[in-house]
């Protein structure tokens, strides 16, 4: 989470239009500032961070009196929450293109985790709807109310993909 020192130095405008600028954030996004205060809060009980999936993280400095160091463990324990959820739901999805391989058959091949996603390639004998729906229906979940969309594109190469349904 950044701070109005951060995001004003970020965007290059006065500390004070940052600080403005964040509050009107959390104002409309009432629900992201409460999970922020709910993840803080349980650091501050147990010096730990759990990812969505309860991998956890601890992070005895929020703890720290010096307040610079204590504010940076809290931007840490958020982060995790995000970073590690990330992570998580890679990993997931690897898993459950390898069970499309090595458990179902497909002709399918895991290439390159990227940031937010897999790239993966079929064979020419894959029924390419068939695997799309199974894909989408595989990755698509809820996660604590939150729905985890899947995306799925198809084409002869990275610059002619075009979104599936």
């Amino acid at each position: 989470m950044q701070s109005a020192f951060g995001l004003a130095k970020r965007l290059q405008i006065s500390e004070h239009s940052g600080g403005e600028l964040l509050k009107s954030y959390f104002d409309r996004f009432s629900k992201i500032s409460e999970f922020y205060d709910e993840v803080k809060e349980l650091a501050d009980r147990t010096t730990y961070t759990f990812s969505m999936f309860k991998r956890s993280r601890r992070l005895p400095l929020v703890k720290s009196s010096n307040a610079h160091v204590r504010n940076a463990a809290y931007r840490m324990v958020v982060n995790h929450v995000m970073q590690a959820t990330s992570a998580d739901l890679l990993k997931m999805n690897m898993i459950m293109l390898y069970d499309l391989r090595f458990k179902d058959g497909y002709d399918i091949k895991f290439k390159v985790p990227s940031h937010d996603g897999t790239v993966s390639f079929c064979g020419p004998t894959v029924p390419k709807d068939e695997i799309c729906e199974e894909i989408k229906k595989r990755f698509t979940i809820n996660l604590k109310d939150i729905p985890m969309l899947c995306n799925v594109k198809t084409g002869p190469s990275w610059g002619d993909l075009i979104e599936w349904k």
